[in-house]
């Protein structure tokens, strides 16, 4: 059996050729209904790599991911223009054909009208020529701009109009137009148009191919292509051909990067794309049976009838129509549809000892040559597994037997009875023998028809799952608990434990490493050494079926596809080290062939020539990894829209309104091949310390922000690595509403602050009103306990005292009892002095905290009437005193001055006068007694108060002024003054 032609001659033998069938493009569609513009009427694209559709309202620009309506520098949508054409100057200005109102242009960010120089009509297409002027084909002619204003080209410059359709420029600069009857063309430099001999409708569209060779197509003529016609040869075919049934006809057409052509048929109403033009570039009319491959709605495009075809600087396809936009994009990986489709389902791939891959369908093992696809053996019964065997010899496992085939020669070995219905693999072992697995027993050894069990595996604690290649002679078998065992055919049986595993689906030996592969993750091991890795960036690693090392690249595939790393970048990611790695992820849209087969012992293998070969549940892909690495463009970034409430923001300076503290951002970036694979990191300065990895997700959102001044910086990788040339950055500034300025911080502060002092000071004033409470409640107490000893006790022995006297009077001089009655009035006149001193402390001791005016007067009283003297006190003011603490030092100071004007003084008066205020005391004692000299004090007869020293210490440890005043026979005066400064005076010593 020899299936066709598979891989095409080319001039690489690693090259993979022109896909020509459905299976090998991806197509995405975007309908209205995922908020894709309608009524596509041309397609341009600009020089940041954006996507713009100009449609019957107005030009909508894409950057793979959303749509949104072109706007002006400053913001500013533009009018609902009918656009039925566009183009992007290599300045970057957009030019804009409409139906019926002419021509206009984005000039940096600037939109420009012209109007339409030639009457009326709609425009078709526009072309830039190299000295710089702008030219524009429309129904009603030919138009040109050479910078300033536009000019209708005519018969002075020796156009044919007044009708033009297409416009192109070639690599030689040469500006070709479909005029009104023929083919015309304007060299560079030259003031003239010349024609050619080619007729040509008024509809006509060119587009040329990447050999050189012009392509007309003519909806009443067809599509032909024009060989040998350039500016240096303007002769060919002059005759227009006639329509006929089943001619092929575009609407528009262009040429991808491989050459084929893709047109709208207008007609047929379909996307067709002719896989190999240079074939059929001999100048007959293309006919549909000649087409590769069409699409229309029932292959899930938006509709039948498409205009606009349009291919993108990465090779995309892009075709434009009344219900939405399309993409058709050549899979990097290429199916193997020369396999039977009901064949396809998990095929497994290996290679032979020459790297030629073989693959074995349900009864066929087929060998993958450079160019075609042959039969290396056909089996009656269904093939369990295979392993090609050194030099071209083959294994090949079927339901009872075990087969050797070498050159048409087969060997057939029976199965032993316990493994004869099981499923296995098999795997040669390099030296004439082959390993088998058993899945629910171990494995054995072939040799020679002799069978031998691997005690290792068959024990009932290792249940194995996969084998795979080891050193000559040996296999490794992975388990379905998370163990790796490695044996050969002499019993040995080195197991490895990797936890966390899972089921072992593929092993890998690497240089020093061995790579496992299993259902929870990917690992490595060396000697004792373990490392195990279950995502990669932000996917899970399940089921990992591939590991294959392909250059400096590793591949892993799993469920959710093949993953590309850099080798460097996996073994940081192994050791833990270094920011996540970049992985490149290819899946089903890029032509991988579903999960993993379950049947393979790798899902992937490479070829002679590099290629990487697929082994998925629906069948087997190819894939070069040069074209992985093709020509690609780094993402431009931008910021979008500021949003704040209910309010859009645009511009590279936003002013949010007062108290916004919730802003969301939105970002995107220009990646019309893999928008969904874009990665996206941003910050915030003021809010975020470093870079925030946000995935594939194109909005940042922010809240409780408060008023200042910030800027949002974002920056995008797309799926090939390639970052940003620059961030996009926007401003926002947030004023602080009037409670959040700073001089209303400052007076919150001061008003807090005046609060708490209030507060303190309530709590002082409080504390004090007790204490002076407590305090007055004991100055009572001891003042009744001084007042009942002195009216009762006192008062008695002084009566005593006088009866001694009085009797000690009548007894005659020198008489013995009249001596000791004298000593007992003398003792207890000592007593009551004693007395009258402890009655003068317990009434100092117990003064009413601030009562200071009462307790000094309450003194002199005493002392009046202790000593006889007149007691003169002169209350000027009496309040109180508004430092209770200090009461006891003023009241100590008045008492130890009164009584030392009382006792030592001989005075006949004593005054006092008292001005008593809430923050300051005034005492004043004044006697008009025989006076002294200041330098002169002393202390009192009684021992038990301070002279005037006493008195200046203590005033001076309470920060209080005494002043003594004094002359001999002139009486003395003691002032204390007692302001704001003063303290307690402590003890004194």
């Amino acid at each position: 059996m020899i299936f066709g032609l598979v891989l095409g001659a080319t001039s690489s033998p690693m090259a993979l050729p022109a896909a020509a069938v459905k299976e090998d493009f991806g197509h995405i569609s975007w309908p209205s209904e995922r908020s894709a513009p309608t009524d596509v009427w041309s397609l341009a694209q600009d020089n940041d790599g954006f996507l713009l559709l100009g449609t019957g309202y107005g030009v909508v620009r894409f950057d793979g991911a959303q749509f949104e309506p072109l706007k002006t520098r400053d913001g500013r949508q533009l009018p609902a223009f009918n656009v039925t054409a566009l183009a992007v100057a290599p300045s970057g200005d957009i030019w804009m054909g409409q139906f019926e109102d002419g021509v206009a242009r984005i000039h940096a960010g600037v939109l420009e009208g012209f109007g339409n120089p030639a009457g009326g009509g709609w425009i078709t297409s526009f072309a830039f020529t190299r000295d710089g002027r702008v030219w524009a084909a429309g129904r009603k002619g030919l138009m040109v701009f050479d910078g300033r204003r536009w000019h209708v080209v005519g018969a002075a410059e020796g156009f044919d109009g007044p009708h033009a359709t297409a416009l192109l420029v070639d690599p030689d600069g040469v500006l070709w137009v479909t005029g009104m009857s023929h083919l015309m063309f304007l060299r560079p430099g030259h003031p003239r148009f010349e024609a050619t001999n080619v007729p040509v409708t008024p509809r006509a569209q060119l587009a040329r191919a990447p050999d050189g060779t012009l392509w007309l197509s003519d909806l009443d003529a067809g599509v032909r292509a024009l060989p040998g016609v350039s500016a240096s040869h303007p002769v060919g075919d002059p005759v227009l051909p006639k329509a006929a049934p089943g001619m092929l006809a575009f609407d528009r057409m262009a040429f991808d990067r491989e050459g084929r052509l893709w047109g709208t048929d207008r007609v047929q109403e379909s996307l067709v794309v002719l896989a190999r033009p240079q074939v059929l570039a001999d100048g007959h009319t293309l006919r549909r049976s000649e087409v590769s491959a069409s699409f229309d709605a029932r292959d899930g495009f938006t509709a039948d009838h498409m205009v606009p075809v349009f291919v993108d600087r990465d090779g995309a396809v892009w075709a434009g129509s009344s219900f939405g936009l399309d993409k058709v994009r050549e899979r990097p990986i290429h199916q193997m549809t020369q396999i039977p489709r009901e064949e396809r389902g998990d095929v497994p791939v290996q290679m032979a000892a020459d790297h030629t891959p073989w693959i074995a369908t349900s009864k066929d093992v087929l060998r993958i040559d450079p160019t075609a696809l042959g039969t290396v053996a056909e089996f009656s019964d269904p093939i369990y597994a295979f392993s090609p065997s050194f030099p071209q010899g083959l294994w090949v496992r079927t339901p009872g037997d075990i087969w050797f085939d070498r050159d048409g020669t087969r060997i057939r070995y029976p199965v032993p009875a316990y493994g004869a219905q099981e499923w296995s693999h098999i795997l040669d072992d390099g030296a004439g023998g082959v390993w088998v697995m058993f899945w629910a027993k171990g494995v054995d050894h072939l040799q020679d028809g002799a069978w031998r069990h691997n005690t290792c595996t068959w024990n009932p604690s290792f249940r194995p799952s996969i084998l795979a290649k080891a050193a000559v002679g040996q296999a490794w078998v992975g388990g379905i608990d998370s163990d790796v065992v490695l044996i050969d055919r002499s019993g040995l049986c080195e197991r490895h434990v990797i936890p966390g595993i899972g089921r072992v689906r593929v092993i890998l030996p690497v240089d020093a490493w061995t790579y496992v592969g299993g259902s929870d993750g990917v690992a490595r091991f060396m000697g004792a050494t373990r490392q195990v890795l279950h995502r990669l960036g932000d996917d899970p690693l399940l089921d990992v079926a591939g590991i294959r090392l392909v250059g400096d690249k590793v591949w892993i595939y799993s469920h959710a596809g093949v993953y590309v790393i850099a080798r460097q970048a996996l073994d940081e990611a192994f050791a833990g080290r270094g920011p996540p790695p970049f992985v490149r992820r290819l899946d089903i849209t890029d032509g991988v062939p579903g999960v993993p087969a379950s049947s393979t012992m790798n899902a992937l293998a490479v070829d002679a020539v590099g290629r990487v070969w697929l082994s998925g549940n629906t069948g087997v892909g190819v894939v070069d990894p040069a074209a992985l690495a093709s020509e690609a463009f780094a993402p431009v970034v931008e910021v979008r829209s500021v949003s704040a409430g209910d309010h859009l923001h645009t511009g590279q300076e936003i002013a949010l309104p007062t108290g916004t503290t919730r802003i969301s951002i939105a970002y995107a970036a220009t990646n019309l091949a893999a928008p969904g694979r874009v990665a996206f990191r941003y910050r915030l300065s003021g809010v975020d310390d470093s870079w925030v990895a946000a995935g594939s997700r194109r909005e940042a959102t922010y809240t409780n922000l408060a008023p200042g001044r910030y800027t949002f910086e974002v920056m995008a990788i797309d799926d090939a690595g390639m970052a940003s040339v620059r961030s996009s950055s926007v401003v926002i500034a947030i004023p602080p509403a009037w409670y959040q300025t700073l001089w209303f911080r400052l007076l919150c502060a001061a008003v807090m602050a005046a609060a708490v002092a209030w507060i303190v000071r309530a709590r002082h004033q409080r504390a004090q009103r007790v204490l002076r409470l407590q305090l007055e409640s004991a100055s009572a107490e001891r003042e009744r306990i001084a007042r009942e000893l002195h009216d009762t006790l006192l008062q008695s022995v002084q009566g005593l005292m006088m009866m001694v006297g009085t009797a000690t009077v009548e007894l005659p001089e020198g008489h013995v009892l009249r001596t000791r009655l004298g000593r007992a009035v003398e003792v207890a006149r000592q007593a009551v002095g004693e007395s009258r001193g402890a009655l003068f402390n317990l009434r100092t001791t117990s003064i009413a905290h601030g009562r200071i005016c009462e307790a000094v007067l309450l003194i002199g009283r005493d002392l009046e009437q202790t000593y006889g003297v007149r007691f003169e006190p002169l209350v000027e003011m009496d309040q109180i005193f508004g430092r209770p603490e200090l009461a006891s030092d003023i009241v100590a100071i008045a008492s130890e001055a009164l009584l030392n004007a009382f006792q030592h003084a001989g005075a006949s008066v004593v005054s006092c006068a008292l001005r008593i205020r809430r923050r300051s005391v005034r005492i004043v004692i004044r006697d008009n007694g025989r006076g002294f000299t200041v330098s002169s004090t002393g202390v009192c007869a009684a021992g038990r108060h301070f002279g005037i020293q006493g008195m200046r210490e203590r005033a001076t440890r309470m920060r209080a002024r005494l002043l003594v005043e004094s002359r001999v026979g002139d009486g003395a005066a003691v002032t204390l003054l007692v302001g704001r400064g003063a303290r307690r005076s402590g003890p004194i010593p």
